[in-house]
């Protein structure tokens, strides 16, 4: 979705693209690339390179006939862009890493509210930039809420995204799925209420498979602690699928809390993804 996003507009004003996904999901830019020649679109007018992610990157950044470079992934790595593209005053579109806050209020429809929630959350088993990181409910609210979206955490299916009826398929990595569960631990340690999942799957022929779980009442401020819960530190994309966290909050807090929101994305650990090039590139 995202490199045909990207690429679309650039094709329809004649210009021509060079993609370069990122290493851990080539075979969807593949696939596009069959695509775009099936579509007859002339060769050499959308060209697909796969290899070294700085390598790629220095090059687009060095050479006068990229004019301009759009990224979907760390804060990091957006950094380095920028700092690159400082050189030539080359244009950059960016989207990087940060927080992103669902809020569910008390004049909604409680259960539309709770299927987009988790729609929102585990679209792409979680691993989408745009999923839901943190959940906020009112508190005249949050109860009925809690437990119609663990009512529907439960019923996810967990299995290969090939057989029918499944929703929530593998994690892309080993490193994602220990990752995953080591949060809910750490989260669990300092405080945070698990109340559905948290295991990986018993029995999956695969080590990829996690239970989807959720995780109640854990804090947005908590990145500004002396020692952050891991929970609020940003995984390569939304990873941290397996928790949730549905915090209660007063009517009257909720413009600060989107405030905090907008403002902690930015600031570390929340702003920068250690992962370095996890995302699309």
């Amino acid at each position: 979705m995202l490199a045909v996003r990207k690429a679309a507009p650039a094709l329809a004003a004649g210009c021509p693209v060079v993609l370069k996904p990122s290493s851990r999901t080539p075979l969807c830019a593949i696939a596009f690339a069959e695509c775009v020649e099936a579509a007859g679109i002339p060769a050499g007018v959308f060209q697909l390179v796969l290899g070294n992610a700085r390598m790629i990157a220095e090059e687009f950044l060095a050479n006068p006939l990229c004019r301009k470079i759009s990224f979907t992934g760390s804060t990091e790595v957006g950094r380095e862009l920028i700092r690159g593209a400082a050189q030539s005053i080359k244009p950059l579109s960016l989207e990087l890493g940060g927080l992103a806050p669902l809020f569910v209020f008390e004049d909604c429809d409680l259960d539309k509210a709770v299927q987009e929630t988790l729609i929102a959350k585990f679209r792409n088993t979680g691993q989408s930039c745009i999923a839901a990181n943190c959940i906020y409910v009112q508190r005249s609210i949050h109860d009925a809420f809690l437990s119609r979206f663990v009512a529907g955490v439960e019923k996810l299916k967990t299995g290969s995204g090939l057989d029918a009826g499944v929703d929530i398929g593998p994690l892309i990595s080993r490193q994602a799925l220990d990752g995953a569960l080591e949060q809910i631990a750490d989260a669990v340690r300092r405080g945070g209420k698990l109340v559905c999942g948290g295991k990986k799957l018993a029995g999956a022929s695969g080590y990829f498979w996690s239970r989807p779980s959720s995780m109640e009442r854990m804090k947005l401020p908590c990145a500004c602690r002396k020692r952050p819960l891991r929970l609020s530190r940003p995984s390569p994309f939304s990873i941290r699928k397996p928790k949730r966290s549905v915090t209660p909050i007063a009517p009257t807090t909720a413009e600060r809390l989107c405030h905090d929101a907008r403002y902690r994305a930015h600031l570390p650990p929340l702003g920068t993804d250690r992962g370095g090039n996890a995302g699309h590139q």
